[in-house]
């Protein structure tokens, strides 16, 4: 079944229960849709289920029951993220679905959180190693790092870095922890976990996420400082959801809620953490400026593109066609402002108005002209490139 559809299941029933505990898990598990209206709720559903089940698979869920819990109370997630119990009724069948629900509900709550917090983690397999020699290969590398579990890819460009990638994000959480700083092929190097471009810092519409002020961004910050490290250090003021030590002096801290992190942020700004005096502040979003449009370079643009639109280019022009003929041969069609032919085989014709250049296309394209027959477009100017000539 599709996980967004489970989500929008396990939301529309919580918000009957909960409604604090549903918006929590509608964050958490980033919930976008909505039920269609007349969909089945997970109630019946789980109804659906227990009537349609063969014996076997009934037999099977009652012997696992036993086996877990017998005639126990079950546990529920509160909204505190505490353990709460939930009484079995045994009264009614309806009773007993009802709480066989709530069980299964919460069930799914705790694994999607487990499962999104533990989402970006799990992809962080790749380890970026600086100092690394042009000559280097895996070889260099293997007796030491496979030690800590299997690489499925090594990669070094030859510009005095190399990618190391492991299975899993245990693995290369290990190899960072015991050979950051160390000796590899005649030369020390760091090691730190690469980090996609939308893990780094959201920009324009994703900066969205981080508007609440979860994010702290801490300057001076030591190079092997690791990332568990430094989550110990924050955990004290909240739930730490994630950190991230790219190894340049400055690094990343996410708690679960802006309070947190305004916490932490006033705590630790200009105190020493791992090791360090740091400087703690919020992260703001990077937002994409918005263009200017009394700025010289969006005036210069829009005047290239009305220039654009009056100015045709002709192919299959004579050398010896002059001026004149080219303003003669066009004027029928509008008021030609100037005319040129730089005798390679075409020539530039400027009209007073977009409309009039149109009307020269529309009439002209692939017709004889002047004794040849011509191509007639609308002229694109070429960007110039500062110090390299023309594009």
């Amino acid at each position: 079944m599709d996980t967004q559809l489970v989500n929008c299941l396990v939301y529309d029933y919580m918000a009957t229960v909960d409604t604090k505990l549903a918006e929590k898990f509608k964050k958490e598990a980033k919930v976008t849709q909505q039920l269609p209206p007349g969909s089945p709720g997970i109630v019946d559903i789980f109804k659906h289920f227990k009537e349609t089940s063969t014996k076997e698979m009934k037999r099977k869920h009652a012997l696992a029951e036993e086996e877990s819990s017998p005639k126990k109370a079950k546990q529920n997630l509160s909204p505190d993220g505490s353990e709460a119990s939930v009484k079995i009724v045994e009264d009614s069948e309806c009773g007993t679905e009802e709480v066989e629900v709530k069980a299964a509900t919460e069930n799914v709550y705790k694994a999607t959180l487990e499962s999104q917090g533990n989402s970006v983690l799990a992809e962080r397999t790749k380890i970026f190693i600086r100092n690394v020699g042009k000559e280097v290969v895996y070889e260099d590398f293997q007796t030491k790092v496979e030690q800590f579990g299997k690489v499925t890819d090594f990669l070094n460009p030859g510009r005095g870095f190399c990618f190391l990638t492991f299975s899993s994000a245990e693995a290369a959480n290990a190899c960072i922890d015991a050979l950051n700083n160390s000796e590899i092929a005649g030369k020390t190097v760091q090691m730190n976990i690469t980090r996609k471009k939308s893990e780094a810092g959201p920009t324009g519409k994703d900066a969205s996420e981080n508007v609440d002020g979860c994010k702290l961004f801490v300057h001076g910050v030591k190079q092997e400082t690791g990332n568990d490290e430094l989550k110990e250090a924050f955990a004290k003021f909240g739930n730490v959801t994630d950190s991230f030590n790219p190894g340049k002096g400055f690094a990343f801290v996410t708690f679960s809620t802006p309070e947190e992190a305004t916490a932490a942020a006033e705590a630790l700004n200009g105190k020493e953490v791992c090791g360090n005096c740091v400087s703690v502040n919020v992260s703001k979003p990077k937002v994409k400026p918005v263009a200017d449009p009394n700025s010289k370079a969006e005036k210069k643009s829009k005047k290239r593109e009305v220039l654009e639109s009056f100015r045709l280019f002709v192919n299959n022009v004579s050398e010896d066609t002059t001026q004149d003929d080219l303003k003669s041969a066009f004027a029928a069609h509008g008021t030609v402002t100037d005319a040129y032919n730089p005798g390679k085989g075409f020539a530039f014709v400027n009209f007073a108005s977009a409309d009039e250049a149109q009307a020269a296309i529309d009439a002209l394209n692939g017709k004889e002209v002047l004794g040849k027959e011509i191509e007639c477009n609308i002229a694109k100017f070429k960007k110039v490139q500062k110090g390299r000539g023309k594009s």
